[in-house]
């Protein structure tokens, strides 16, 4: 088994890049965390459905303790 470079699925620096400005930090790393959540998921084969389901789970909960931002 090789070593990918850019780490497991979801790591960070394969979905931040670095060197780059943010316009909207709190929520670029929100939307990145959520990705690479769903990267992580499906590297452990689960099915579109079962990361789409757990994804609007965590969604709810942001809306229902009112975290600012906006819905992803």
């Amino acid at each position: 088994m090789r070593d990918d470079p850019r780490g497991p699925a979801g790591a960070v620096p394969g979905v931040l890049r670095s060197g780059t400005g943010v316009l909207h930090e709190a929520e670029t790393v929100w939307i990145a965390m959520l990705d690479g959540w769903a990267a992580q998921q499906f590297a452990r084969n689960l099915s579109p459905g079962t990361v789409e389901a757990r994804r609007a789970t965590v969604l709810r909960f942001r809306q229902f303790a009112g975290s600012s931002g906006s819905r992803v």
